[in-house]
């Protein structure tokens, strides 16, 4: 046993570099702790994994630790002691001086990098965009057909004093469910163009789909904040142009929790209150009904 010790802290002794536990001071190759000088710029260091023999003999060192096997050198027991700590919790790493050619080339790969991301970043926007043009311009060379079938039965004024689906009534209309959830910004924008809110679809759709992308691309919270203020706002202009009886006060929050949560349901209600209202002939949707 003596020996299997002797041969562990011969590895360690004669390993290059010192051994550095974390969460510990940094230790000497004989367990001794180093005074680092104050006041003196310390160099950099890149750090690695050790799993050769230094590795192993730490190993040893925490295998005899455990079996309390203390009946050897004084010096030997000390030293198992102090480097024999769970190799689970502490992270053993070998320091090395980081020449100033290598620090440079670290800093431009990392510039690379991000360049590189900015740039994809970018490319990926565009083809969304794009993407959602196209679905655009579908939707409206089939917007008219849908919006001529006349709604049966028949609904008043008063029909629309309240939403006339619930918000988790999406799967009665799968074509607008459809639409809600893969292109919500189409048929936010088709809404708010029908009932005049905005005089250009275009710009519903620009306006709903860039507050959209900010939701992917802010990691603290402020773009689903930003796109929940925005439904919001214009789900309680239409909840005036219709009348509702629950309209304002505490209604804001509510629809500010509905965008914030449920985004695409609570476009798909709001598409199938306006196409509705539009089938039915609605004073606040038929100006722009054509």
């Amino acid at each position: 046993m003596q020996m299997r010790l002797l041969l562990a802290f011969a590895a360690i002794a004669s390993s290059k570099g010192a051994v550095v536990l974390r969460g510990a001071a940094p230790t000497s190759p004989v367990g001794a702790a180093v005074n680092e000088p104050t006041g003196v710029p310390q160099p950099s260091v890149k750090e690695s994994t050790h799993s050769g023999p230094i590795h192993a003999a730490l190993m040893q060192l925490q295998a005899v630790s455990k079996k309390k096997f203390f009946n050897v050198h004084p010096v030997l027991a000390q030293l198992s002691s102090r480097l024999a700590e769970p190799i689970s919790s502490y992270l053993v790493v070998e320091q090395m001086p980081v020449t100033p050619q290598e620090q440079m080339e670290m800093d431009q790969a990392e510039a690379r990098q991000k360049a590189l991301f900015e740039v994809l970043s970018l490319a990926s926007t565009l083809i969304y965009f794009g993407l959602a043009y196209l679905c655009a311009k579908f939707w409206l060379g089939q917007r008219e057909a849908a919006y001529a079938v006349p709604l049966e039965p028949a609904a008043g004024e008063d029909d629309f004093k309240e939403f006339r689906a619930g918000i988790c009534r999406w799967y009665q209309r799968p074509d607008i469910c459809i639409w809600a959830w893969c292109c919500p910004w189409v048929r936010w924008g088709d809404n708010m163009w029908t009932m005049g809110t905005f005089r250009s679809f275009w710009f519903a759709l620009v306006l709903f789909f860039t507050v959209h992308s900010l939701v992917g691309n802010t990691v603290d919270g402020m773009g689903i904040i930003a796109l929940s203020i925005l439904g919001a706002g214009f789900r309680q202009e239409m909840r005036e142009k219709f009348q509702m009886a629950r309209r304002g006060g505490g209604t804001y929050v509510e629809d500010f929790c509905l965008y914030c949560w449920c985004m695409c349901c609570t476009v798909a209600q709001e598409a199938r209150q306006v196409e509705e209202a539009v089938r039915a002939g609605h004073p606040a949707v038929t100006k722009k009904a054509s």
